[in-house]
């Protein structure tokens, strides 16, 4: 593992600046369709 160069820290967590950076993440939120994206555009 040392030989490769890279350094993987996938578990790694993130840290409150990441955080503050990172937008609001809604897991539960369905995909919106053409139609209201359309609308909400204009």
């Amino acid at each position: 593992w040392q030989g490769s160069g890279k350094v993987r820290n996938k578990g790694k967590p993130r840290t409150a600046e990441q955080a503050r950076a990172a937008p609001p993440i809604r897991p539960n939120a369905p995909p919106r369709t053409r139609r209201e994206v359309r609308s909400q555009d204009g």
